[in-house]
């Protein structure tokens, strides 16, 4: 394991150094369009080919440690379809990439995206959800149709939450880094896990400087990630239950359903963006700088509470009524 992060280290090291060249060889900026971006200059779209690096590296790992003598992986590490894992992001971080230089209609994304999962879902089985875990109950799926729509579902509900979320300076890298930590509270899959946290705190010094975003490559990348391993605990070992993997995305995925419920009552395509998201609301409030520290802590909390109290649906409730309180408290000043 020693040598994974070594590697690592020199890395990401490397690219906090050579960012400015890097990002010159990708030649990917976002532009200011006084519209929904407001940053004064154009912006590298480095963070994306910083994770998959990042992600490349470790899988070079995998491949070089299929004895397991260096011992860098656990044994259930070896359960999952790797190369599958490993291609299918790839291909979200490559239509990202796309995305970010050229632009695709966010209907044909959806397309895209919905025929991404049903390929990885046909590669691993694990992802099928034929049952959830909600409130200490098992909801059982018994058309297989059903399953299959409900996974795609799963991936797309958080995909565009997760990208729906990415709207400022710091927010997303550190709501990346309170997943990753749950993630490794749980004792599973840790290199995978502490590989993922290089990458997304190098990205995190460099975009609290303001010199890199994530762009689509970058929350495609991760949002995917995330939903696969959701489910994989899900699944495959029971470590999460449904109603945890809501409190966790918990503010993401309100805010992202009274986005599509305002933007569809203005007649307006609900994938296309504004500044109606609940972080732009309080930057009206409150400094720039303390908008990502607000956000991450209404993220926390509620999962946080739930550790403490053990009472997923009630905290769901307050959690509602207290976001809509702020909400309203927002919009009218």
């Amino acid at each position: 394991m020693f040598y994974l992060f070594f590697c690592l280290l020199i890395a990401n090291i490397l690219i906090l150094k050579f960012h400015y060249k890097l990002s010159k060889i990708l030649n990917i900026y976002d532009e200011p369009d006084n519209k929904v971006k407001l940053h004064s200059s154009n912006i590298s779209l480095l963070g994306g080919p910083i994770v998959f690096l990042n992600l490349v590296i470790l899988y070079f790992f995998f491949l070089i440690d299929n004895n397991q003598r260096l011992n860098i992986f656990d044994k259930n590490f070896y359960e999952l379809n790797i190369n599958s894992l490993l291609i299918i992001s790839g291909c979200f971080f490559l239509i990202g990439l796309y995305d970010d230089k050229f632009k695709i209609k966010p209907t044909k994304k959806i397309f895209i995206f919905v025929f991404l999962i049903i390929l990885s879902i046909f590669f691993d089985k694990n992802l099928i959800l034929e049952k959830i875990n909600l409130f200490d109950k098992i909801i059982v799926f018994e058309s297989f149709i059903l399953s299959i729509f409900f996974t795609v579902f799963c991936f797309l509900a958080f995909i565009n939450a997760f990208n729906f979320f990415d709207g400022i300076n710091l927010q997303v890298g550190l709501y990346s880094i309170f997943i990753v930590l749950i993630f490794l509270s749980k004792s599973l899959f840790l290199s995978y896990w502490i590989t993922f946290l290089f990458a997304i705190l190098t990205y995190v010094i460099l975009n609290f400087k303001n010199k890199i975003f994530l762009g689509d490559s970058g929350t495609l990348l991760i949002s995917f990630i995330f939903s696969y391993f959701f489910i994989v605990y899900h699944n495959k070992f029971n470590l999460f239950s449904a109603d945890e993997i809501f409190l966790i995305m918990f503010l993401p995925g309100i805010d992202m359903i009274r986005l599509f419920i305002y933007r569809l009552k203005s007649k307006k395509n609900p994938l296309f963006g504004d500044r109606e998201h609940i972080h732009h609301l309080i930057s009206k409030k409150f400094k720039t700088s303390l908008v990502p520290v607000i956000s991450i802590t209404l993220c926390s909390l509620p999962y946080l509470f739930n550790l403490i109290f053990n009472s997923s649906l009630i905290i769901i409730l307050i959690s509602i009524f207290l976001y809509t309180l702020i909400f309203l408290r927002l919009k009218n000043n």
